[in-house]
C-alpha cells in the first residue's frame, strides 16, 4: 500500500571500509527525503558522532573507521503530504 501521512520510515545505511587504510576525520551526510520530517532523538551510529542539522535538514555523521569494518547508521522520518 502506499505511504500516507504520518507513516514512519527507518532508514538504515551501511558503510564499510573494504580499503587498505583507515578512514580518519571521516564524514557521511544524507539528506532528509522529500515530503518526510525527521522524527527527533531517532538518529544512531554504531560509533562516532551523529547529529541531525536542521539548517541543511539532513543526517550527519563524523568520526574514524578502521580497516575492514563496518559503520552503521539509522535514522527515522514521517510522511508529512500527500503528493
Amino acid at each position: 500500500p502506499p505511504l500516507m501521512p504520518g507513516d514512519e520510515l527507518e532508514y538504515r545505511i551501511w558503510v564499510n571500509n573494504t580499503g587498505g587504510i583507515d578512514i580518519e576525520n571521516g564524514e557521511f551526510i544524507d539528506y532528509i527525503p522529500d515530503n518526510t520530517t525527521y522524527i527527533a532523538d531517532s538518529a544512531f551510529a554504531s560509533f562516532g558522532k551523529i547529529y541531525y542539522d536542521e539548517i541543511n535538514n539532513s543526517i550527519v555523521w563524523n568520526g574514524n573507521i578502521t580497516v575492514a569494518s563496518s559503520l552503521f547508521i539509522s535514522f527515522k522520518v514521517k510522511k508529512c503530504c500527500i503528493n
